[in-house]
């Protein structure tokens, strides 16, 4: 039976599951509203009128694809699976454009010019501006002709940020929960256990915090606070995005947390221990815990061999809880070579595409029929109950507002409240 997992919040997700510190945790750029140039046609829909039928066989010509540009793994691993989609579709070519920085405006001045890529990555917290903006080409005519491919085995709580008033607008590329990362020697010598409630994170904690180590180090930003939100039985939104709940008593409950483990100083921030984000502290042994994606896992064996680690899921509260991040893979309106467009798109977000861009671990499958990478128990397990983390086109000021306040509260003092009000004061 296909397992559907449904999120306190699990209507909308943020940055890419590779969110990696090359990538997009916190908040970006706000969006421009862009009216396309001049939509460009689709192709046209079968005779039987079910949709939008390609011939896979007959396609030919040159594929514009783009996206950000991340850490070298993940551009070697998308070239070699863009390399693997040639091979079986001799066909097609595919122009690779990646953007190395100023993503969302690039994007923005391609719309504008009605020139977007072909495919190209749909950053999940810009995704509902880009849909309710028309940018992006409805892709469920294509399903309807192609009945070969179904969303049926994506995460719902993933797909669901890319659907807007019943239509899906990209498919999800990958999947990036958070896990808690634990230096094996460092708990063997200070007799402590992994850590699964919140009291024996707690202890935990406070225990490994010595010498210049932190216990746990964990970023003054909602992309990771937002885990200690749900843990708590709170949420950022509701479950169908309609109401901002980051101020109910619970949710404050998980941002006091945070702030508990702060002024004990069994937490600390990459800046108070030097460090640029909570890897390269683990990496660099200045942290015994902390909380990341699998993209900690390639600088742990490229740039820290020596450290010695194992996952487990992250310790709850009142309850299990866990963000996942996510991007998708999308067309536009205005793109110009739709029908080749879609049979790149429906083999990347498909169980060839995805098997080939997931097997290095580099992030988990969005999909429940392709298998995951070995030994990413933990972030499996946190995947099933993870909040996607997006929240409409207005989030990214809350975001803003949200860390802004945070780190003031941490340098000056205050309370979980005074972050949540500010946030919401964003969102007015």
């Amino acid at each position: 039976m296909h397992r559907r997992f449904l999120t306190i919040a699990s209507a909308l997700v943020v940055v890419l599951a590779a969110c990696s510190p090359g990538g997009s945790t916190s908040a970006s750029p706000d969006s421009t509203s862009v009216t396309p140039a001049s939509p460009g046609a689709s192709p046209a829909a079968s005779p039987s009128g079910e949709g939008i039928a390609i011939d896979e066989a007959a396609v030919s010509g040159t594929v514009r694809l783009s996206g950000w540009r991340s850490s070298e793994s993940e551009e070697k691993l998308l070239t070699e699976t863009i390399a693997a989609f040639e091979a079986a579709y001799p066909n097609v070519k595919v122009d690779y454009e990646p953007i190395p920085e100023g993503y969302i405006d690039q994007m923005t001045a391609q719309f504008s010019a009605g020139e977007p890529p072909d495919v190209f990555y749909v950053q999940a917290e810009f995704s509902d501006a880009w849909m309710e903006d028309g940018l992006l080409e409805p892709l469920d005519p294509y399903f309807a002709g192609n009945p070969e491919f179904t969303t049926e085995p994506f995460y719902d709580q993933l797909l669901s940020v890319f659907q807007l008033d019943g239509k899906t607008y990209g498919l999800p590329k990958d999947a990036g929960p958070l896990a808690l990362f634990y230096n094996t020697d460092l708990l063997t010598a200070a007799n402590v256990q992994p850590p699964t409630t919140w009291d024996e994170l707690t202890a935990a904690a406070k225990t490994l915090t010595k010498d210049g180590v932190a216990g746990l180090c964990v970023g003054p930003e909602l992309p990771r606070v937002g885990a200690f939100i749900y843990q708590a039985g709170g949420g950022i939104y509701n479950a169908d995005n309609t109401e901002l709940t980051i101020t109910a008593p619970e949710s404050v409950a998980g941002i006091d947390y945070y702030l508990q483990l702060h002024s004990e100083k069994a937490l600390q921030t990459p800046a108070e221990l030097g460090a640029g984000w909570c890897g390269e502290a683990f990496g660099q042994g200045k942290a015994a815990m902390t909380m990341e994606g699998t993209w900690l896992f390639p600088p742990l064996e490229n740039d820290f061999p020596d450290i010695k680690y194992a996952v487990a899921e992250l310790p709850q509260g009142t309850q299990q809880g866990n963000l996942a991040f996510t991007n998708a893979y999308g067309m536009g309106v205005d793109s110009a070579n739709k029908e080749a467009g879609w049979v790149l798109l429906q083999y990347l977000a498909g169980p060839e595409g995805m098997g080939k861009w997931t097997s290095m671990g580099l992030a988990l499958p969005a999909r429940e029929d392709v298998d995951p990478p070995a030994e990413r128990d933990a972030h499996i397990a946190g995947l099933t109950y993870g909040t996607a983390y997006a929240f409409g086109r207005d989030f990214a000021d809350i975001q803003t507002a949200f860390n802004n306040e945070l780190t003031r509260v941490i340098a000056e003092g205050g309370t979980g409240q005074e972050i949540a009000d500010a946030a919401a004061a964003a969102a007015q």
